[in-house]
């Protein structure tokens, strides 16, 4: 995370820096939220509290890399309504399964990232 004047900045892919989200926030973020349910950014405008919504999906996928489960990482892309380019995310699922020759996942992976002859 990051912020400026008029937005904060999220990273969710730490492997693509140029993936940038922003998100429009006056104030000054002080706290994130979790929640089973939700992820939180609380802003501080003057006397006001703005709770901003980060992108659960997101870090959903995010967190089953991290923790190694990349089946979980792969139903995750295979049900879920993320609304942005799921690609990137491909690729790193492929890079990760290939890594751990995980075969199956990294078929899967390659596939959906468009990389077929691999």
């Amino acid at each position: 995370m990051a912020q400026n004047r008029i937005s904060l900045c999220a990273w969710y892919n730490v492997d693509n820096p140029g993936e940038v989200v922003e998100l429009e926030a006056r104030g000054l973020a002080f706290e994130i939220v979790r929640s089973p349910k939700e992820t939180l950014v609380l802003v501080q405008d003057g006397t006001i509290v703005h709770r901003i919504p980060l992108d659960t999906s997101r870090i959903e996928f995010g967190t089953a890399i991290l923790d190694g489960d990349l089946l979980r990482a792969m139903l995750f892309l295979e049900i879920s309504h993320f609304k942005g380019d799921k690609r990137s995310m491909w690729k790193q699922l492929s890079r990760e399964a290939i890594e751990s020759q995980e075969l199956k996942i990294a078929e899967r992976a390659c596939y959906a990232s468009g990389d077929i002859a691999r």
